[in-house]
């Protein structure tokens, strides 16, 4: 069933969270074209609410698959208006535990994913339930993601076992022109090495250097989250977490991890794709490294050596649509970023290196 919701009716408490305000450098950035541009990403998780007001206007709707008990896309999947659940075999993506902590657990990524912009719309596919899913069950939501047409599949998840990093490690390579963002994981350790938990590369799905994978670690205040993994080799960048997400009865929840830091990158990505929609996931991942913010606590533990700056992210990404069209649109666009031109010059030496 498609519910569609008018997020209008939002309360007073309700746009006062960050996630429901317009993002300013976003709407900026919209104005001076692809103001209509949409992204489509992939969320694997636990388990949504589509009807919680922060997130109705992004749920995906199937163009081709009402829900009347036929399939009527043809591919095997009776009534996948908005999704898919994997656990469950069924369409009903919505329907299976959304009130459960794992329910509030993809209805709060998801919020973070899809937060400021209903530009930004999310095919669901839940593929973790309360026992261990088969490889092949993972493979083949993540699988599905793709076949909708995600650009961007947010995995706050991991697994520790080399069946799964191999079959999903196949998969990503497999899918180039998609953009996997995944959590670093929360076991207090480097990633690519055996501690508290295995996490060697043929051991941990997260530890794999690939153009397009991006890793994510959470920090708080610019320092490391505790519990947060790290590697300057097979981590992409920090996010900073501590904020509030999406539950499923409509309030509001601290949340920190690296499972909530991982769709603040996505976000941003999904929002570079609505500026430029030609970059490619190298060149998202370069952009992320380029435009974060350096910290000396960060140096060493992620590529990036610093915490993503949003911002500055979606100002490479106009720049870097305008740069195709020459230096002189391109000094122009940088003109209206209304920024200092220290600032400017700066934003021009970085997307020269896209």
């Amino acid at each position: 069933m498609t519910i569609t919701i008018n997020t209008s009716a939002l309360t007073a408490a309700d746009k006062r969270q960050p996630i429901n305000r317009p993002d300013p450098v976003f709407e900026k950035l919209s104005g001076f074209g692809n103001s209509s541009q949409q992204t489509l990403i992939g969320m694997f998780d636990t388990g949504f609410s589509i009807t919680t007001p922060a997130v109705a206007d992004n749920i995906w709707t199937n163009a081709v698959d009402a829900f009347n008990g036929a399939d009527d896309d043809r591919n095997g999947k009776t009534d996948d208006v908005n999704g898919w659940d994997f656990i469950e075999n069924d369409g009903r993506v919505a329907a299976h535990q959304p009130t459960s902590p794992m329910g509030e657990h993809g209805t709060g990524t998801l919020s973070l994913a899809t937060a400021n912009s209903a530009r930004i719309r999310a095919v669901l596919a839940r593929g973790i339930g309360p026992q261990p899913t088969s490889p092949q069950t993972v493979v083949s939501a993540l699988a599905y993601l793709i076949e909708k047409g995600a650009r961007v599949v947010n995995i706050s998840a991991g697994w520790y076992d080399p069946s799964y990093t191999r079959a999903v490690r196949k998969l990503m390579v497999a899918h180039p022109e998609v953009v996997f963002v995944m959590s670093a994981g929360n076991d207090f350790q480097e990633v690519g090495t055996r501690g508290r938990r295995n996490l060697e590369p043929d051991q941990f799905v997260a530890a794999q250097v690939l153009p397009n994978l991006v890793v994510v670690a959470s920090s708080i205040g610019g320092e490391r989250e505790i519990e947060s993994n790290y590697s300057k080799r097979f981590v992409t960048v920090a996010a900073e977490v501590n904020v509030d997400a999406a539950e499923t009865e409509g309030t509001y929840r601290r949340r920190e991890s690296t499972s909530f830091a991982t769709p603040m990158v996505t976000n941003v990505i999904a929002k570079c794709l609505c500026l430029d929609p030609t970059l490619s996931p190298a060149q998202i991942k370069k952009l992320l490294i380029l435009s974060s913010v350096a910290k000396p606590v960060w140096r060493d533990l992620v590529e990036a050596g610093g915490v993503v700056a949003a911002p500055t992210a979606l100002r490479l990404a106009f720049l870097n649509r305008e740069k195709r069209k020459g230096a002189a649109a391109l000094t122009a666009a940088a003109r209206q970023l209304g920024v200092g031109l220290a600032e400017q010059t700066r934003l021009l030496g970085l997307v020269a290196a896209l």
